[in-house]
Formats: C-alpha cells, sequence, structure tokens
C-alpha cells in the first residue's frame, strides 16, 4: 500500500467525532427553570446538557487527564447571562469540546464514552430496561436481540452477531449502522455508523421521532483482502454474500456487463464462494455511495459521491447514466475540514488536493451526507495504518474498561418555552429548502487562518466568508493545523509532543475542525 507522511496525524488523533451545539433550550425542575445546551455529534441530536452539568465533567476530566492544552472551558458567572451572553458561551462550549476531541487519549478513553453515553440517558424519555431491538440485513431480513435500553453500540453488535452464530474472531469486520426510510416509503438510506458513545435503541428511538429509522448490520472494512478470511466461517460468507448481491443490484459499484452475466450466473447456481471471490475483484468493491452532494470541482454541480479504500469518486448523472467522474486518491489529501452552514444545517466538507506536482485545489462537498462521508473517509485512512502496522481488527474482549462517571440527573424540556429538540429536525441534518443549496459555497464557510512555516511555503488557503454560527459571523468547528516544527496554541502554550513531529492547534476566531499536515508530497 503506498504511505503519505500526512496519514501520521489520524493515527495520533483516532477520534471520529465532530461535536457542535447549535441552539440552546429551555428546560425545568422541581425547583425553576434553565437553559441546556444541545449538542450534535457526527450530524445528528446527542443529548442536551446544563452548564453545571458540563463543568462537572471538565473537573471530572481535569482528574483523569492532563488537559492543558485544551481550549479554555468558559468560566463560571455568578449573575444571569443574556441572550448575547448564552451565545458565546454556546461557542466556547463547542470550542472547548472540538480540543477534547481531538485529543486521541481522551477521545478513545472509556471514560468519555460512558460519559456521553450517560448523557444521552439523561436526555431520553426511556428507562433502563430490557428491550427488542431488530437488526435488519440489507436483504430486508431481520434477527431480534433482547438488549438494555442503555448498552452502548459495541455491545449490541456482540449481541446481534452472537444471535447469527458469527465467529467472535469476526464480530468486528462487521458493525451496526443507522438508517433513515426515504420519501418513496421502501428505501432506505445511510445516515452513520454507530458509535460505542451511544446507545443503538436510543439513537434510533430520537430518529423515529420525525421518520422511521432502523438499524443495519453491514461489514465495517475496505480492503477485499479480508473477504479470504470471512469466507471460512458459513455466517461470515452469507451475511457479506447478502450484502455484496445488494450492493451490485443497487448499481453502487461501477461493473461491466460480463462481469455482471458472470455475477448473475453464479448468483442463480448459488455458488456463494465463487460470487464473493469474482465480485471482490471489482475496482468498487466495498464503495459507500451518497446522492445529492454538491460538489464544487471541477465545477459547482450536484450529484453522487463514493467513498472507497483509497479514494472519493464524484459523478454527475443523466438519469440513471454517470455523465462524468472525479476521483481524489487519500493519499493526495494534504488535508481536510469540516463544518456546517447554520442556516440551513447542513454540513461541508473541505479538503485539499494535489492536482499535480505543484498544484493543489480547494474541493468541497455539500449535502446532508457529508458527516457519514467524512466517518466514512476516517474510518479508510484509519484502515491502511492499521494494516501499515500489522494491527489486526479487534476482538470483542479487547474492549477497554474503565470505571463509569457518576449518573446524571435526567433532563425534561420545557415546552413552553421552546421546542423539544428531540422531536424537531437536526439543525445539523435539516434538509435545505428552495435552491439554497447551489448558492455559492464561499459565502457560507469558515475562513482557513494557518500560519507560515517555512519561508517559501504560504499555508493553503481556503474558501472564506461567513461560518454564522451564534453571532453571525464565524464558523463553527475547530482548525488543527499540523506542522513539523511548530507547537503552540492560541492563548496559552503547549506541551511539547515526544514524537518526532509536532503538532499545533490554531482556535482562531473563524475555526473550522481540521486534519492535515504540512506539504510534504
Amino acid at each position: 500500500l503506498p504511505y503519505s507522511p500526512c496519514w501520521e496525524p489520524y493515527q495520533r488523533y483516532q477520534g471520529n467525532m465532530l461535536v457542535q451545539i447549535p441552539t440552546i433550550s429551555d428546560a425545568v425542575d422541581d425547583k425553576n427553570h434553565f437553559k441546556v445546551f444541545n449538542i450534535h455529534i457526527n450530524g445528528s441530536y446527542h443529548c442536551s446538557l446544563r452548564y453545571s452539568q458540563l463543568l462537572a465533567f471538565h473537573n471530572e476530566l481535569k482528574v483523569e487527564f492532563d488537559v492543558s492544552h485544551l481550549e479554555e472551558f468558559p468560566p463560571k458567572r455568578m449573575l444571569s447571562l443574556n441572550e448575547e451572553q448564552l451565545q458565546t458561551r454556546r461557542t466556547a462550549l463547542e470550542k472547548y469540546f472540538h480540543s477534547v476531541c481531538q485529543d486521541r487519549v481522551i477521545n478513545r478513553s472509556g471514560f468519555f464514552k460512558e460519559y456521553l453515553l450517560a448523557a444521552q440517558q439523561a436526555s431520553s424519555d426511556f428507562v433502563d430496561q430490557e428491550v427488542n431491538l431488530d437488526v435488519f440485513l440489507t436483504n430486508g431480513k431481520k434477527v431480534t436481540v433482547a438488549v438494555g435500553a442503555f448498552e452502548p453500540s459495541y455491545q449490541a453488535l456482540e449481541k446481534a452477531a452472537a444471535e447469527m452464530e458469527l465467529e467472535d474472531s469476526l464480530t468486528y469486520y462487521f458493525a451496526l449502522f443507522l438508517e433513515r426510510q426515504n420519501e418513496d416509503g421502501h428505501s432506505w438510506s445511510l445516515i452513520r455508523m454507530l458509535q460505542d458513545f451511544e446507545s443503538p435503541y436510543v439513537s434510533m428511538e430520537i430518529g423515529n421521532k420525525e421518520t422511521p429509522h432502523r438499524i443495519t448490520f453491514r461489514k465495517n472494512f475496505w480492503d477485499p483482502r479480508f473477504v479470504g478470511r470471512l469466507l471460512s466461517d458459513r455466517t461470515a460468507k452469507n451475511l457479506l454474500y447478502i450484502e455484496t448481491v445488494a450492493e451490485v443490484g443497487s448499481g453502487s459499484w461501477e461493473v461491466s456487463a460480463d462481469m455482471m452475466d458472470s455475477l448473475a450466473s453464479l448468483q442463480k447456481k448459488g455458488m456463494k464462494k465463487e460470487y464473493l471471490e469474482q465480485a471482490k475483484t471489482l475496482p468498487q468493491f466495498g464503495y459507500r455511495r451518497m446522492d445529492d452532494i454538491l460538489f464544487t470541482h471541477p465545477q459547482e454541480q450536484v450529484g453522487s459521491v463514493k467513498v472507497g479504500a483509497q479514494e472519493i469518486v464524484t459523478c454527475t448523472l443523466e438519469g440513471d447514466q454517470v455523465k462524468l467522474c472525479n476521483r481524489y486518491p487519500i493519499f493526495k489529501m494534504r488535508c481536510w475540514k469540516v463544518g456546517y452552514k447554520e442556516d440551513t444545517g447542513q454540513q461541508w466538507l473541505n479538503f485539499h488536493f494535489q492536482l499535480d506536482k505543484d498544484k493543489f485545489v480547494w474541493v468541497t462537498l455539500l449535502g446532508n451526507a457529508v458527516p457519514f462521508i467524512t466517518q466514512l473517509l476516517h474510518s479508510a485512512v484509519y484502515e491502511l495504518l492499521r494494516l501499515k502496522s500489522g494491527e489486526d481488527i479487534q476482538t470483542p474482549n479487547k474492549q477497554p474498561t474503565q470505571r463509569k462517571p457518576r449518573s446524571l440527573p435526567r433532563v425534561k424540556f420545557d415546552t413552553s418555552r421552546s421546542s423539544d429538540p428531540r422531536c424537531r429536525p437536526s439543525s445539523v441534518s435539516s434538509e435545505g429548502k428552495g435552491d439554497d443549496r447551489r448558492k455559492p459555497l464561499e459565502a457560507s464557510m469558515a475562513s482557513y487562518e494557518g500560519e507560515e512555516e517555512h519561508p517559501s511555503h504560504q499555508p493553503p488557503q481556503s474558501p472564506q466568508g461567513n461560518g454564522a454560527t451564534g453571532n453571525g459571523t464565524t464558523g463553527s468547528s475547530t482548525v488543527r493545523e499540523v506542522t513539523k516544527k511548530t507547537a503552540k496554541i492560541v492563548k496559552q502554550p503547549a506541551p511539547v509532543s515526544k514524537s518526532k513531529k509536532k503538532y499545533s492547534l490554531d482556535t482562531s476566531e473563524n475555526p473550522t475542525f481540521q486534519f492535515g499536515t504540512d506539504d510534504d508530497l
């Protein structure tokens, strides 16, 4: 596999979370009214917490980890805050959580995952009891497993795998995904892969308040070489066969007419192993396709995006026929950033791509599926790193265990003052209206502010404009600029990394969440 120094930051910061706090709601307890901050993770509503709960989390974090390099937590005030001050606090909390999520040690800790799980529990209407969870396959069939209402995703995954008699060592070649029913009433769209810090049951039921959602069991790897390991297990082979047949039939992958005839013949004969052996030779085997995405290169247009093991492919369509495709290999991406447009809630992904030896361009994707695209892009890079280092896919007994943080009090929303954030479309994943999606993206994206690393090199400049968060003038994510010779944090010095490379966290007034490296390519 090709290797690039740009993958080093992913190995150091393996977090797969983008935290946003787009809104504030009213809540009430037995004594008084108060405000809660609505927290969205990876494009979907996760929980609502009051400031005192977030402050308690910060204090616990200081006991468990080194937090000297994190963004400053907004200070407590003695008097009540007005609306402008509340929005300032919201923005500061968002920046703080960006820095928390970019810390690999904190992000991967059992403490942090259990806290987020407890926060989701506190923001839900459910009680901690055993429930029946339907886990669907890509052919529409399902298995039903008994899980706790607040059990995390990995426990539900292990139970579903055991129910299907899948070999334990192959469990994490698969994952649980959340799907949403489309407007036609019978097809489904992938939303995201479920993470360890959330309950599949609660996440599904929150989604069901707006449109039907369901949990699906799908493969969780990219490299076709893993297929050989699954063929020795009957259940794994059947699961992979069902999903591959569905993907080939949906037209998501590029399949020649001759190959389609050959696969159809093998399918008719019931030769599953031979079918998979032949299907894994397809150039786009395992690719995930998302439709209705606006992209800006080579020109601004709407089409579909496919994410594969080593590339992103953008395609324009005329009816059902592919008109034009552009390929962007991952190892030629210098860095990427994500953010969201607060007016429509749509997220954007912006990556800096090397067209030729001396030419880089910014490519932007905008649409409701961007959080999932970002999640897939991260997982593809992480798998490349695992293959390079020789690390195998984890097994169930490798899950880290740490003490749970104290439980959080239940949040009761005051719907007389503001609507319940769980019962309205997420501001991060809401549908765009009219032609807003086609408006030039530069007017809605946060600017990039880097620092000069070398007299001969100036960091790339992304499209600039209003990110429009809180006060309507700034973006709403965090910038990470990776350099060889600098390591600093705005507002306070950062500890020097023990590794050869040094990392810096630039939290400018107009931030965006970014992974990147210097111009080694």
